[in-house]
């Protein structure tokens, strides 16, 4: 998919499940909004050059919040130009903590570099990209160092995991917190006072229907409070894909190990009263039940795009 102005000038770039969806504002102070995951770098790269970018010449990289799939070229943006990076205080703490639990690195066993924060985005103060001032909205849930951008001007909201389209990120309840629902569902109350005519999200397509995905994430979360093991469930079939998509799997068996050898895997099985071994093989069949999952002569792949 070609870039998308979000505003005149700003370049939404839409990815897959694996790397978020980032934004660049070239020109020669280039600024980006998030990285990608750090296997896809040289598509980031690639996306970076065919808008005029060179990593050397980045003066401020913002990140929505601390997974893995939004600062996987941090670092090595960072390193080459000495870049500014800006996040919520939450999360530079994650970082400069080098605290692989809140990030969810250890949990879910997955690949980021750490890196220098230099900024804090406070909630409700503005960050300047060019020239338009963008406001920072704390929305916890998904991730508790998670933010939004919004310019009321233009009425365009930078979701990222807060909002999306007719989907909702992962809830990790391990890692976020029993309450973690709530916090979500409160961050989208929130945002539904506002008004925005485009919508950008950390991944998929843009959207301009923003009630109706207001109105769907507000009946989701409900349906997660209501039933409690449905996070569990939605949760183990998400990170069944997102592991695949990080580098496949050579058989059935060697999966399953390297599930069972994550925080995440085990305890979902105990927060579901399921048996490990029972529960890897009727997920896995769900998953190729409807075509998500399949196996080829290297292994086990997704046809989910990264």
């Amino acid at each position: 998919m070609a870039p998308v102005e979000a505003l005149p000038g700003l370049y939404f770039i839409e990815r897959g499940y694996l790397n978020g969806n980032h934004f660049v504002l070239p020109g020669p102070e280039p600024v980006l909004i998030d990285t990608a995951y750090a296997s896809g770098w040289n598509r980031t790269q690639a996306e970076l050059a065919a808008l005029g970018v060179e990593p050397a010449r980045v003066r401020l990289i913002i990140n929505t919040h601390t997974h893995s799939d939004h600062i996987g070229a941090n670092r090595r943006i960072q390193e080459a130009s000495g870049c500014e990076i800006a996040l919520h205080p939450l999360g530079a703490g994650f970082i400069r903590a080098g605290d692989t639990w809140s990030t969810w690195l250890r949990y879910y066993d997955q690949e980021a570099d750490y890196f220098a924060p230099t900024r804090d985005l406070q909630d409700g103060e503005t960050v300047r990209v060019g020239t338009y001032e963008l406001t920072v909205l704390h929305t916890p849930g998904h991730a508790s160092d998670g933010i939004v951008l919004y310019h009321p001007g233009h009425k365009v909201l930078i979701s990222s995991d807060t909002l999306w389209e007719k989907d909702l990120a992962v809830m990790t309840l391990g890692v976020e917190g029993p309450d973690a629902v709530e916090k979500a569902l409160a961050s989208i109350e929130r945002l539904a006072g506002l008004e925005a005519r485009a919508v950008f999200p950390g991944h998929g397509a843009p959207f301009s229907d923003f009630q109706g995905a207001i109105s769907h994430a507000r009946k989701r979360y409900q349906a997660y409070l209501k039933d409690p093991e449905r996070v569990w469930r939605d949760q183990l079939k998400r990170i069944f894909i997102f592991t695949l998509l990080m580098d496949g799997a050579p058989d059935e068996l060697k999966f399953f190990e390297r599930l069972l050898a994550t925080p995440w895997f085990p305890e979902t099985a105990q927060k579901l009263s399921a048996d490990p071994g029972e529960l890897f093989k009727d997920t896995l069949g769900l998953l190729r039940s409807k075509g998500l999952v399949r196996q080829g002569q290297q292994g086990l792949y997704t046809i989910v795009p990264a």
